[in-house]
């Protein structure tokens, strides 16, 4: 039903003080970045970027080992923890016998730890124990430029398997920091989803790391198909096995390949990381089905 008389003319709202226009708002929205909508970049106070999978259409998450497979190190680990607890006061205590490899950073503290307080928890000094931990690597790895090198084939692999954008992650026993302190001075840190990366700050069970990768990877829609899990150690392997993982074991730390192939499938066993190619090929393989 139409309005009797002149029309009926409308005046445009007085813009409230201090709020912008609405040409201000739309400009600000054609100037926002825009942001892939499967990463998103954080920039942390290292000043590193790290990459964070939100809704992924990537085809893998390959979980790297450190020691013995992404560096080598001439650190004593027994001393490196023998000096923290004694930082806490803790001692003496003894690594003898003693197979370091393949252990979180919180397991070793808390064994040793028993060993002078076996009536006491652990846990009410472990935060204590991790920071001592992490000054002690930080200390040493300043003191000597040459404590930390990277293995040969390393950058070839992490290089190779980003040009397939295959999400690549931390699987360590290292405490976050201790990663970051071994990994920051090379350029490697930027090649890993530390969103799915698992470090052994907090647990006392290797296995229960790669637990926690699959549950990350599983919530934003991967598959144990897609997953592969690269060491050095027998436990890096029982890692893969306890989420039914590919795995790659290399024989360029302590153990040997007798020692880490466990006769079952998917399993890929190698000397080094060298023949990068052989191992990308083999992994595109395996996940491809």
């Amino acid at each position: 039903m139409g309005h009797s008389g002149s029309p009926r003319r409308f005046s445009t709202p007085k813009r409230t003080p201090g709020w912008p226009s609405l040409s201000t708002w739309s400009d600000r929205i054609r100037r926002r970045p825009q942001i892939p909508a499967t990463i998103r970049d954080r920039a942390q106070p290292n000043g590193i970027t790290l990459q964070w999978m939100t809704n992924p259409s990537v085809n893998a998450l390959v979980l790297w080992d450190i020691d013995g497979t992404l560096i080598k190190t001439s650190l004593s680990a027994a001393d490196v923890y023998t000096e923290a607890l004694a930082r806490l006061g803790v001692g003496p205590v003894s690594f003898e016998g003693v197979t370091i490899g393949g252990q979180t950073d919180c397991s070793l503290l808390a064994s040793a730890y028993a060993q002078v307080f076996p009536e006491e928890d652990f846990s009410s000094v472990r935060g204590r124990a991790i920071e001592a931990l992490d000054g002690v690597t930080r200390a040493r790895i300043h003191a000597s430029s040459g404590t930390v090198e990277v293995l040969p084939g390393v950058k070839d692999c992490l290089s190779a398997f980003s040009a397939l954008s295959y999400q690549q992650a931390l699987l360590t026993g290292n405490s976050r920091e201790r990663a970051r302190l071994k990994l920051g001075s090379f350029g490697l840190l930027p090649y890993f989803n530390l969103g799915l990366s698992q470090f052994g700050d907090h647990t006392l069970d290797r296995p229960e790391l790669a637990q926690n990768a699959w549950r990350a990877w599983e919530r934003i829609g991967g598959g144990r198909e897609q997953m592969v899990v690269i060491g050095d150690t027998p436990r890096d392997v029982a890692c893969g096995r306890a989420v039914g993982a590919l795995v790659v074991a290399v024989a360029s730390g302590s153990a040997t390949s007798e020692e880490l192939d466990d006769g079952g499938e998917d399993i890929l066993v190698l000397p080094s990381l060298q023949d990068h190619q052989l191992i990308v090929d083999w992994v595109q393989r395996r996940v491809a089905g």
